[in-house]
């Protein structure tokens, strides 16, 4: 699987990049992905958000998700993500049209060079990782680039025979289900069944009406992976299929009167 290349991910504040750590006892080195060699050579800046990062508070809004990446700036609208507004170092947040998205190194606008800003956006909570590259860094990654490149990185196929069942409940009805079953096999053969299952009433009311402001989000995905022995090649197929109904328009704050 291939993916937006992130080379570090450096501590706010102190640490240049081109600085020996080695020579800097005192200083604590958090999260290092390949080498200071890279990382001296990167033009521009990129930051890595692995599943143990996510897992801290396990968000589904893909905006509380990217606040923790210096330079990223954002603008709320229906308060879960739906349909977000990400910018990166000034440029305009409306629809991320400034930025080019990507699931897997694959741009997910079904026209990327006419309509960026496309209405589809896929589900965070079902992602593994994401990464975001800013500065010439992220020109090789498709159009509109001018502010930056966001990737999301989807649960890979694991090693060996692995599930996983996450559950939650909240407040207004909200209730969130993602199961993944997956494996690998000695002749290279490896496969990946998901499910995400997001629905809530919302926390939103608006005036004289009865409607509410909830969402019902349903995600599933299929991996298929072929690496014959001893190959320097692998094949792979990811089949998914997203159904969400949600009454977030895109300016549904205009439309609100109060929040519960």
């Amino acid at each position: 699987m291939k993916g937006t290349l992130v080379l570090a991910v450096l501590t706010a504040g102190a640490v240049s990049a081109s600085e020996d750590l080695d020579e800097s006892p005192h200083l604590e080195e958090v999260t290092i992905v390949g080498t200071r060699d890279q990382v001296a050579s990167t033009p521009g800046a990129a930051h890595f958000l692995d599943d143990e990062t996510l897992a801290r508070f396990s968000h589904t809004d893909v905006q509380r998700i990217v606040r923790q990446v210096p330079g990223v700036s954002i603008q709320v609208e229906d308060g879960f993500g739906l349909r977000p507004n990400i910018s990166i170092r000034g440029v305009a947040t409306e629809r991320s049209g400034r930025i080019t998205l990507l699931e897997d190194g694959v741009l997910i606008a079904p026209a990327p060079y006419s309509a960026p800003s496309a209405y589809y956006f896929p589900t965070s909570g079902r992602m593994a990782a994401f990464e975001v590259l800013k500065g010439p860094a992220a020109i090789t990654q498709g159009p509109y680039t001018i502010g930056g490149a966001f990737n999301m990185i989807s649960t890979p196929i694991p090693a060996s025979a692995t599930g996983r069942l996450f559950a939650e409940m909240g407040q207004h009805a909200t209730n969130r289900l993602h199961a993944t079953y997956g494996a690998s096999t000695a002749g290279g053969f490896g496969f990946l069944l998901e499910t995400h299952q997001w629905l809530s009433d919302g926390y939103q009311s608006v005036d004289r009406s009865d409607v509410d402001t909830g969402l019902a989000v349903r995600d599933y995905t299929v991996k298929l992976a072929v690496a014959p022995p001893r190959s320097r090649h692998r094949v792979e197929l990811k089949l998914q299929h997203a159904d969400q109904g949600s009454n977030q328009s895109y300016l549904v704050s205009c439309a609100i009167n109060r929040l519960n």
